[in-house]
């Protein structure tokens, strides 16, 4: 696949400001999904996340908005 996948992650509380990204990657796919899979060391459960998309030159956001070509971290 030519499309790289990072997961945007953080602190529910501070993820405006504080912010960590890690590549995912491809552990399984079938007819119909491909299936990501990552490992993340956290000290608080509660963290908010979205993923961002890189294919060529292009950038997308997947979050609670759908798939969208910026995001707001405010």
């Amino acid at each position: 696949r030519d499309v790289k996948v990072f997961l945007l992650y953080g602190m529910k509380y501070d993820y405006q400001t504080k912010r960590k990204e890690k590549e995912i990657f491809i552990c399984y796919e079938d007819k119909l999904f491909v299936y990501f899979e990552v490992k993340l060391h956290l000290d608080d459960t509660r963290f908010a996340y979205i993923f961002r998309l890189e294919k060529e030159n292009e950038l997308y956001y997947f979050s609670e908005d759908g798939v969208t070509q910026d995001y707001d971290f405010s």
